[in-house]
């Protein structure tokens, strides 16, 4: 390892070396062949001023005295002059690099290949004048430095070699006469330090290289085993922690974090990193579980909690943690997040609530009804017919009601709703259109068509988008008024299929907008009712909208009129009709 660190130091100076050599003879170059195209800059002056292309005559009085070769340019990039070429038949030269850099900073350099000669060249261009009147350029190959710099770098190369050869040769016999069994000793140490436990030394000497020979081995031995037996089970118990859904945080008896799984971290939303031995009045919320921890630990007595991280609820269950003594050694921080499982119950209270609300009321008014009939036998036909006529219409409701559930219940669970075929939504649209133009005349509402020629085909399911579309054009219909307007639309934005729903009725307080999807609510409960809403047709539109991965909004303001707007990604497919 030595000797290949005393060859490396070699070539790496050496080329330090070379390099520093060939950047000093480059700007010597550069700087000789710039001094030279300073001193032509006068003789080619007249020549620019000219702008013809120079004869042979003037070539060569430009170049006497100078070997390199020299161009002379004007400043468009024509060639006027080079005397190693016909510039005539040379292309124009404004883009070469080293005159847009002379162009811009007055002398420009640059190395490359060069077609003309065949020859990797380095050119030097000089500005003549600051308002440009043209450039000359004198080049030079630089074979003669690389032929240079290649024998000096196979000279370092060899001397390296040659100085490592002779240096491993001498440590070579040094290792083994003195150090040859300490280098293996030393190697088998380091690979046991890093994990390979099962590597072993030869213990076949008797002297004191033998013995710890031994010893080494019976060391690897023993941490082989203890390694793998603390492997295994810490494996063991981060399987489990990790694939728990609830959260575990393991503390000491000074409440020092020693453990807290994924699932605890996302809960708590903090960094395992910051975690390493962090105390747990690091955790939000500290206070209580700081206090309660601490409770658990002095009392030694199990506690059950409820604490509350960014809008979630958290159950939690501290127990206290024995070691094999019997003794506390600290405690089990087990939490649980519940926001959903609450929510869950909220939204399922709420709804048996509303439902049997919405549902009491018609039962009533037909129960009401139905009893008064029976009561009075004598009642006048035409009050009869009355009666008849209302508990009809609460029969109505009644089973508009009862299908809006069902209907909400189907769209609720997510796979009953077939997204694998084709549904034209031009002709869901007009078939809505024409079948409510009936209920929009009978309202005194003028209800609109406008949908592109070209059809437009989604994946999903025509009954549903059905429905969604029926229930937003009723709900414009309703609550638009007399002489109202409605524009139902369908139109195409990229992979989206967009169908809005414009109306210029009463319109929706800001504050109400966010919850007007929600089931059973209503903006305005009377109105609703007089209108014979069951306070569910837009949750049926939400849930049909999100079965297809889709985004319905609404803008609105109170009597500026209501604009829903469902939008629903798909590979549209345009079919001409």
């Amino acid at each position: 390892m030595l000797g290949g660190l005393v060859m490396v130091s070699t070539i790496v100076f050496g080329w330090i070396t070379a390099q520093q050599l060939e950047n000093d003879v480059r700007n010597t170059l550069r700087e000789s062949l710039q001094t030279q195209a300073t001193i032509l800059q006068q003789l080619a002056l007249p020549l620019l001023e000219n702008g013809q292309i120079a004869t042979e005559a003037q070539v060569e009085q430009l170049a006497r005295g100078i070997d390199h070769r020299i161009t002379l340019i004007n400043v468009q990039g024509k060639v006027l002059a080079d005397n190693r070429e016909s510039a005539g038949l040379m292309e124009d030269h404004s883009s070469r690099p080293e005159i847009v850099d002379a162009r811009a900073h007055g002398v420009g350099t640059s190395e490359r290949h060069s077609q003309t000669v065949r020859q990797t060249m380095l050119y030097v261009a000089l500005r003549i004048d600051r308002e440009p009147k043209g450039f000359i350029r004198i080049a030079m190959p630089l074979e003669i430095i690389q032929s240079q710099l290649s024998e000096l770098r196979s000279r370092i190369f060899l001397s390296a070699l040659l100085i490592t050869t002779v240096f491993l040769i001498i440590g070579f016999l040094l290792a083994r006469r003195v150090t040859r069994p300490l280098v293996e000793i030393t190697d088998t140490a380091e690979q046991i330090a890093m994990g390979r436990y099962g590597l072993r030394l030869p213990g076949s000497q008797r002297d004191e290289i033998g013995k710890l020979s031994a010893a080494m081995n019976e060391l690897a031995s023993e941490t082989e085993t203890r390694i793998h037996d603390l492997t295994s089970s810490c494996n063991q118990l981060a399987t489990i922690l990790a694939g728990l859904t609830e959260g575990v945080i393991a503390v000491d008896m000074d409440s020092t974090i020693l453990h807290i799984n994924d699932a605890a971290q996302k809960m708590l939303s903090v960094d395992a990193q910051y975690l390493q031995l962090a105390q747990l009045r690091d955790l939000p919320p500290a206070a209580e579980l700081t206090q309660s921890t601490q409770s658990c630990l002095q009392e030694r007595i199990s506690l059950h909690i409820s604490i509350k991280v960014d809008e979630r609820n958290i159950d939690v269950l501290i127990a206290p943690l024995d070691g094999l003594d019997n003794q506390v050694i600290g405690a089990i921080i087990v939490l649980q997040d519940i926001t959903e499982m609450l929510h869950l119950e909220k939204v399922r209270s709420d709804f048996v609530a509303n439902a049997s609300h919405e549902l009491k009321t018609p039962i009533s008014a037909i129960r009401g009804l139905v009893e008064t009939i029976i009561d009075d036998s004598s009642m006048d036909k035409s009050v009869l017919t009355t009666f008849l006529g209302r508990i009809q219409n609460q029969a109505i409701r009644l089973d508009t009601i009862v299908q809006d559930l069902i209907r909400l219940s189907r769209f609720d669970a997510q796979d009953t709703i077939r997204r694998d075929s084709n549904v034209n939504l031009s002709e869901i649209i007009r078939a809505v259109y024409k079948a409510k133009l009936e209920d929009a005349a009978d309202s005194g509402v003028d209800l609109m068509l406008d949908i592109p020629s070209d059809s437009i085909v989604i994946q999903g399911e025509s009954e549903a988008l059905d429905q969604m579309v029926s229930n937003l054009v009723d709900n414009a219909i309703k609550y638009c008024g007399d002489d109202g307007k409605v524009e139902l639309r369908l139109s195409r934005r990229g992979q989206m299929a967009c169908i809005e729903v414009k109306d210029n009725g009463i319109g929706i307080p800001k504050e109400d907008q966010q919850r007007i999807f929600e089931r059973f609510y209503r903006v305005d409960r009377g109105r609703s009712r007089e209108q014979g809403g069951t306070g569910l047709g837009l949750s049926i539109v939400k849930h049909v909208v999100g079965s297809h991965h889709g985004e319905v909004t609404v803008r609105s303001g109170l009597d500026k009129g209501t604009v829903f707007e469902v939008r629903i990604p798909s590979t549209l497919v345009a079919v001409s009709e």
